[in-house]
């Protein structure tokens, strides 16, 4: 289990331009998934229960699922507006992303992994991180491995130099860490 996701404000002239209508959401969270019908459905559902949940939108890309995903999707959300379902032909995860990016409307995009969800407050988090810090246009939120009750937690450990901070850009940048925790930790 993952509590993390990867927000990043929309960039373009084009897509600023489509999404600074007032009416339309402030995040578009785009979930891949391929025959994952019940984490699918959790991961949904952490979206919908953050406490701002009416100014974003939840796009599920089904990859060519051949379980019972999009019917549980639809039985589950499918009357909710801000929940929209698109299937694609089975073409991998990187594929379902991108088409969920086209479809989303929000000024702020995050990926969500269908076995992953977030806490309560992660939204809420990213906003503030944003606001603190407008020189930015990438947000990621580094998920934690959370143990069964009982069991010793476990620690999701990333490398500074690893898979996800390979792009050329990012060596240039300066990276702005902070740790932020969500909801009470004691």
């Amino acid at each position: 289990m993952n509590a993390g996701g990867q927000m990043a404000a929309a960039a373009g002239s084009q897509l600023d331009e489509a999404r600074s209508g007032a009416s339309g959401p402030r995040l578009s969270v785009i979930i891949p998934t391929w025959n994952r019908s019940a984490l699918t459905l959790r991961s949904v559902r952490s979206v919908l229960a953050q406490p701002d949940a009416k100014h974003l939108e939840v796009i599920i890309v089904i990859d060519g699922s051949t379980d019972d995903t999009e019917a549980a999707l639809r039985t589950a959300h499918g009357a909710d507006a801000r929940v929209k379902i698109l299937v694609i032909r089975h073409s991998g995860v990187s594929a379902a992303r991108n088409a969920g990016f086209v479809k989303s409307c929000g000024e702020l995009v995050c990926f969500l992994d269908s076995d992953d969800y977030w806490m309560p407050d992660a939204f809420e988090t990213a906003e503030n991180v944003f606001a603190r810090h407008p020189e930015l246009v990438f947000v990621s939120l580094d998920g934690t491995t959370l143990s069964k009750p009982g069991l010793p937690a476990l620690s999701r450990v990333m490398r500074a130099n690893g898979a996800g901070w390979s792009h050329a850009a990012f060596g240039k940048a300066p990276l702005v860490l902070e740790d932020i925790r969500l909801g009470n930790t004691e």
